[in-house]
């Protein structure tokens, strides 16, 4: 994970988070605003770029 400075509006923080639960996988996005920690989080349908790239977008 890459910290950046929490000075300006607008940095962000972004992690993928894979699980494995009875069998399945499941994928989570996660991107944290820096300065006021604002998150967004999406669900990945893989864990390959494609699937990053369609849930930043949405």
């Amino acid at each position: 994970m890459i910290e950046l400075e929490q000075g300006e509006i607008g940095h962000f923080e972004i992690e993928a988070v894979i699980g494995k639960r009875n069998g399945s996988k499941i994928a989570l996005l996660t991107l944290t605003e820096q300065k006021n920690r604002f998150e967004i989080v999406r669900t990945l349908d893989a864990k390959y770029t494609d699937s990053v790239n369609h849930a930043i977008k949405q």
